[in-house]
């Protein structure tokens, strides 16, 4: 029979299936000392990786604010949160990046972040890379996505591969924990990113080959953020018990 194997049809379309998830997940985190990430539309990953050393982050740990332009009720709460958290004069993403932008408007960011496309079109079935920051049209040529072809390779190993290839000085760890960064966030928002921070990184660890040197600084990195995760719950959890304490004295 001519053309490609049913099975293996279905069997390629839940693997980028798979991999498109775990783009999401990784563009929903922030916290992370040497990128950031932001998902535009449904298929594509936008890794912002800073050349400036003096780099920080928004407080905000959502999205860039200017994803909220695209409604009103989202200008309204992202106007809200810029009230609230000023930004500092330092943070290079005062650009406000919109929810969808276009590679014109990614261009923009180009002295000051070497910008990279993660994508994985349905239509193709594999993931590509682009280098944003480049006049090439055409994806890197990584061996993590080679790889993937022929087994499962995971987000996280692209995205080293990729550091090497974009940055003169790659970190021996890419995914290193801002721990400033953390400490400013306010409680809520604090207890929600340490946990997925955590989640992350702890597949990261059960993922990677023991014998890579990064992996110990994987591990430092968990155990810190899970410190950090069952303060922020311990603090949370009691102030939400004072807090109703003092109704139930006040109704008294």
């Amino acid at each position: 029979m001519l053309g490609q194997d049913p099975g293996d049809l279905r069997r390629d379309q839940s693997r980028i299936t798979n991999f498109l998830q775990e783009c999401r997940t990784l563009g929903t985190l922030r916290g992370f000392k040497y990128f950031e990430t932001f998902m535009r539309g449904r298929e594509e990953l936008v890794l912002l990786i800073p050349k400036n050393s003096e780099y920080k982050q928004e407080k905000s740990t959502l999205m860039p604010n200017g994803v909220y332009s695209q409604s009103s009720t989202q200008e309204d709460h992202s106007s809200q949160q810029q009230q609230q958290q000023p930004s500092s004069p330092k943070t290079l993403l005062a650009e406000r990046v919109p929810i969808n932008p276009k590679d014109q408007e990614l261009k923009k960011l180009q002295s000051k972040y070497s910008i990279v496309l993660i994508t994985g079109y349905a239509k193709y079935k594999c993931p590509y890379i682009y280098n944003r920051s480049s006049d090439d049209l055409y994806p890197m040529t990584l061996d993590t996505t080679e790889t993937w072809r022929r087994k499962d390779v995971a987000l996280w190993e692209m995205i080293k591969e990729v550091f090497g290839m974009v940055t003169d000085s790659c970190p021996n760890n890419p995914f290193k924990l801002d721990h400033a960064y953390l400490a400013t966030l306010p409680l809520e928002e604090a207890m929600l990113l340490t946990g997925s921070l955590l989640n992350f990184l702890q597949h990261m660890w059960i993922q990677a080959d023991p014998n890579k040197e990064f992996i110990e600084e994987v591990y430092e990195d968990i155990k810190l953020v899970q410190t950090r995760h069952l303060n922020v719950m311990y603090e949370y959890t009691n102030r939400n018990i004072k807090l109703e304490e003092e109704e139930d004295h006040n109704e008294k």
